[in-house]
């Protein structure tokens, strides 16, 4: 990703590329090919970078997706988000929400998350 884009990601008072879009407008954007799946989620994951010691919310990430197997058809098709470690995430551990709970990686989706993957 290019230096100028890259600073218009990361920028944390809220006027980022991706703070001024809801996710259908980010899913658009995508699909129009204004930024890249892989941008978007940079973009993210630099967000996160700069807020996240200071806000601790997040026990597991994956910044890193296989990116091919990621549509941008649907309504939020590419928008990057955020599963609450309270639903099962394929070959992630599910927490729920605290760091003393024995780390159990899922072997399979739950529905929901299945339901969430497929908009």
């Amino acid at each position: 990703m290019g230096e100028e884009k890259l600073k218009k990601c990361v920028d944390v008072g809220g006027s980022g590329i991706l703070a001024d879009l809801d996710a259908t407008a980010i899913a658009a954007a995508i699909k129009n090919k204004d930024f890249t799946i892989k941008e978007a989620v940079d973009c993210v994951a630099d967000r996160i970078g700069h807020t996240e010691p200071s806000l601790n919310a997040l026990v597991t990430s994956n910044f890193n997706p296989n990116l091919n197997s990621v549509s941008s058809e649907g309504v939020f098709g590419g928008v990057p988000i955020f599963i609450k470690d309270l639903v099962k995430v394929k070959g992630f551990p599910t927490l729920q929400g605290s760091r003393g709970i024995p780390e159990i990686i899922a072997t399979k989706n739950e529905k929901v998350m299945d339901q969430i993957a497929s908009t």
